[in-house]
């Protein structure tokens, strides 16, 4: 299983609107129970982000992370295998995401300067690290499970099964 960290961003460049992870946990149409397309066609200029959406696989954590509030809204999982929006196109720039109600949501989200400050600092959050799709090594990610368990006890425990419920599963 890969573990995966997605940037997303509301506020994009020339006045284009992105997308705020929490558009996937409200689900489509208010509908959490629904699998949810990440990214598309034009969602992905970054020729690394498309190399890393190639090799997404079905199961593999994905860490939504918010630019515009530099937090970490949620773990979970894709749905599916990286692929192109439009086949043939050579654009890696889609996968889909399970379900929001699948999904552990950070209540609050964990900021980055709440993550730095307990000596977990991904590379992924450093300079020149433009794309959207980032992968984080399983020291990143038990990292940023200290983080969480450190700066809000309350979901130590629940994302503690959520996690090792992913880990032993057949499917991922």
């Amino acid at each position: 299983m890969n573990i995966w960290i997605q940037k997303s961003r509301l506020e994009l460049k020339r006045g284009r609107r992105g997308w705020h992870c929490n558009a996937y946990l409200d689900g489509i149409n208010n509908d959490p129970s629904a699998r949810f397309p990440s990214g598309g066609r034009n969602s992905t200029k970054s020729p690394q982000s498309m190399a890393y959406i190639r090799r997404i696989q079905t199961g593999d954590l994905v860490l939504l992370y918010q630019v515009d509030d530099e937090s970490i809204h949620a773990i979970t999982q894709a749905d599916s295998c990286g692929m192109e929006a439009d086949k043939g196109s050579r654009q890696y720039n889609l996968f889909y995401l399970r379900p929001a109600i699948t999904a552990f949501r950070l209540r609050p989200p964990l900021t980055l300067s709440e993550l730095r400050s307990t000596g977990c600092d991904p590379k992924c959050f450093g300079p020149g690290t433009n794309g959207r799709i980032f992968p984080l090594t399983t020291e990143d990610l038990v990292g940023i499970i200290k983080a969480v368990a450190q700066v809000n006890p309350d979901q130590r425990e629940e994302l503690s099964v959520w996690v090792q419920e992913r880990n032993n599963s057949p499917a991922g």
